[in-house]
């Protein structure tokens, strides 16, 4: 019996276009944590615009965003943004729920939620509990220099400012550093050298199963790409998890066949303290033919509710008492670096501050510089998942460049068919002369070509028998 409260169905049902209302109804649905929802809402049409451009390949790859990551790095944008512009507002939106009213309600709300998520990890290695590591900062070309209200907005995300001088490889250090050498490269050195400014978020995460696999459990198994494309001897982890281990299962009638949630281990002194997972991994098989982004969109509309007792509120339970066997592949998905520039345009609704004549990044520069336009948002993840855990990083920069002034085309009259002629008392607009053209000159080549023409005479083109003009 199919469920007609899932989302694909009230989606359909709602006719919602992918845009930034879907965003909106996403948030609607979850309000668990309103950024926290809006970051994952976004992250769903991100993932929907990669997902359609691999559409029924035979050699589809690993594909992963880090949906935190871009909005961080468009938050240190938004910090930019002149107020009450088209370019805030369009910033605002894409990175912050509506109860956000301002850009500084928005940066604050992306500041916190990122903040407690870093304050929830471990400190230091030492810990058993998952490391979260977040990083940001603006770099400024020479001859620029950010101005002190861009800098005192940017402190809720604690932002670095950095001197370009020392081009792309400044940067990339910075990044590996951030990453714990995950990610070494994210900017190019023409692309450092063309730009004004960049704006970098970097994200970082390590955490171990609260129930490790064995490795000795481990396998080969065929992994099946698609139909025409399968993996005959994949790397298989596998596990028997009982009740009470952490792990949940989602089984819901939609888009997803069967998902498995796996906590992290925790500091915790009992191993079976569910309060205290505060990192999980989410394993989920979608429906045959339902796209990647849709099933992610049923998870997320579950929620990570339904801890404790049965927990059938939101699709995830306790596994049954004989337990869930559990055989998923280890990876490592490392992608090229993506421009997402096209994909926050279709997807977010970001058009002003992609656009020259439109952006408004006013606040970033003193000195009444020209205030810069973004030119294109870079973004790279690695993530890996093996018996022992998952370790994942990300980095995003949003590359700005001077905006130019827009070239103004000149309107062009062109009377390439017959046209109406006056010639006016401009004083009394009193028309001396009036008619209409018809049979234009003929050209005749030479310095003296215009007025050596003739017009066109009876029986030649353009004229009628008589020497009256064609009508």
């Amino acid at each position: 019996m199919t469920d007609t409260n899932s989302l694909p169905n009230r989606l359909e049902r709602s006719r919602l276009p992918c845009d930034s209302s879907v965003v909106e109804h996403l948030v609607a649905i979850r309000p668990r944590n309103e950024q926290a929802a809006k970051i994952n809402a976004a992250g769903v049409l991100l993932l929907s615009g990669l997902d359609e451009n691999e559409s029924g390949s035979s050699t589809a790859t690993n594909l992963f965003l880090s949906p935190p990551s871009i909005v961080a790095a468009l938050a240190l944008a938004l910090a930019a943004a002149e107020p009450g512009s088209e370019c805030e507002q369009e910033l605002r939106r894409a990175v912050a729920p509506r109860s956000c009213a301002s850009a500084e309600e928005a940066l604050a709300s992306v500041a916190a939620l990122l903040s407690s998520a870093v304050a929830s990890s471990s400190p230091s290695d030492s810990s058993s509990r998952p490391i979260v590591e977040a990083a940001n900062s603006v770099w400024c070309a020479g001859g620029f220099e950010f101005s002190r209200d861009y800098l005192s907005r940017l402190e809720p995300l604690g932002a670095e400012a950095r001197s370009l001088s020392d081009g792309a490889r400044a940067i990339n250090d910075w990044v590996a550093s951030k990453t714990r050498k995950k990610i070494t490269d994210i900017v190019d050195e023409g692309t450092a050298a063309a730009a004004t400014a960049i704006l970098v978020n970097a994200l970082y995460f390590k955490g171990t199963w609260k129930q490790k696999f064995d490795p000795r459990a481990s396998g080969p198994g065929e992994f099946e790409v698609c139909k025409e494309n399968k993996i005959r001897e994949a790397h298989f982890m596998n596990k028997l998890f009982k009740r009470g281990s952490g792990a949940k299962v989602f089984a819901k009638e939609g888009a997803v066949t069967l998902a498995i949630k796996l906590p992290y281990s925790s500091s915790s002194s009992s191993p079976s303290t569910d309060s205290e997972d505060l990192f999980e991994a989410v394993f989920a098989l979608p429906e045959p033919g339902v796209p990647f982004s849709d099933a992610l969109a049923a998870l997320q509309e579950g929620g990570s509710g339904g801890e404790g007792g049965g927990g059938a509120e939101g699709g995830w339970r306790d596994p049954p008492r004989a337990g869930v066997e559990v055989s998923v592949p280890a990876f490592r998905a490392e992608g090229a670096c993506l421009r997402l520039a096209p994909l926050l345009r279709s997807s977010l609704g970001l058009s002003a501050p992609f656009c020259q004549a439109d952006c408004r990044f006013t606040r970033m520069f003193s000195g009444g510089r020209a205030a810069p336009a973004v030119e294109e948002v870079l973004h790279k993840v690695c993530v890996e998942c093996d018996e022992e855990g998952s370790e994942a990083a990300a980095a995003t920069a949003a590359v700005m460049v001077r905006a130019m002034l827009a070239v103004e085309e000149p309107l062009r009259f062109v009377a390439d068919r017959p046209f109406l002629f006056c010639v006016r008392h401009a004083a009394s607009g009193l028309d001396l002369f009036a008619g209409r053209v018809a049979g234009p000159r003929r050209w005749e080549g030479g310095e003296g070509g215009a007025r050596g023409g003739r017009e066109a005479r009876e029986g030649e083109p353009g004229c009628r028998p008589g020497g009256a003009p064609v009508g």
